[in-house]
Parts: structure tokens; sequence; C-alpha cells
């Protein structure tokens, strides 16, 4: 049982990013189009505003989770690791994806991959952090904690941009 729990965080995780490519897939293949410059610098507006829109609100929650536990002093260090991994997961989302012009297939498909791979273990490391944070508090902050902890985890996303494959000539 203790290890089928330990694989629901990466099971949430994959669950996540699957979901995101799939939102991406289907928007594909509605065939919209944006503005004569594929909308990049409205679209990187609009992004920016998302995400530092959600990493505010990620952060608003974790100072709300953290005055609703009522941590003790002996609590403080395992709520800091905690939100240390937040926050870190966060900046490294807000980062995006970058990929140099002209690479191949391949090495783009290989640099999302290891991105992705990262932010699972930056994950993971948060679901231990979690885990100890949970195991030091009482029965009542943890019953605080089941309501509210799982608010303060950003959602995972590969910051790659989908594309469609099919040309833009071949769309009916």
């Amino acid at each position: 049982m203790k290890q089928k729990a330990r694989f629901m965080p990466i099971r949430f995780a994959v669950a996540v990013l699957l979901a995101a490519c799939l939102f991406g897939q289907v928007e594909a293949q509605t065939g919209r189009r944006g503005p004569p410059d594929g909308g990049r610098g409205d679209a990187k507006r609009r992004d920016d505003a998302a995400s530092a829109s959600a990493n505010d609100q990620v952060r608003h929650q974790l100072a709300n989770v953290r005055s609703a536990l009522k941590l003790t002093q002996e609590q403080a260090p395992a709520w800091e690791a905690y939100e240390k991994r937040i926050v870190g997961l966060l900046d490294d989302l807000s980062r995006g994806f970058n990929q140099p012009p002209g690479a191949s297939a391949v090495k783009q498909i290989d640099a999302r991959v290891d991105m992705v791979r990262n932010r699972l273990t930056a994950m993971e490391e948060i679901a231990d952090a979690a885990a100890r944070l949970y195991a030091g508090l009482s029965d009542e902050q943890k019953g605080t904690a089941d309501r509210l902890l799982p608010g303060t985890l950003p959602a995972l996303y590969s910051g790659a941009p989908m594309r469609a494959a099919v040309p833009r000539g071949a769309q009916k």
C-alpha cells in the first residue's frame, strides 16, 4: 500500500501532462488560425500574464495554507522545505521552453523529454517534502492539510507550444 501511494504523484503528473498534450492536439486539429505573425507577440504576452497569474495564485495559496495550518516553530523547517520546492518548480515553469532554431526533430523531442523528466523529478521532490511535512502535523493540522495542501501544487506543463502537424495548405 505504501508503495502504491508513493507512485500517486507520478501518476498525477503523467495525467496532467497527457491532458495538456491532448488539449494542444485538439486545438491544433480545429484549424484555428491567428494573425499573420502567428500571434507570437500577443500569445507570448497572454502566456506571460496567465503564467504570472497562475504563479501568483499558487504563491497566494501557499501563504494561505501556511497560515491555516498554524505551524509551530518545530514544524516551520518542514514547511519551508516544501515551499522552497514549490517555488523552485514555479520558477522553472515560468521560464518556459527555449529550443535553439535549426535543431533536428530528434533533438527537439529529446529536449522536451528532458524538460518533462526534470519537472517530474521536481514533483517527486515536492511529494517527499509534503510527506515529511505531513508526518509532523497534528491530527487537526492534517485535516486542514488534506483540504488545502493539494491546491498548492502547480499544474505541470512542458512549456513547449503545440504545433499542427498538417501543412497549412492541407487543412480543410
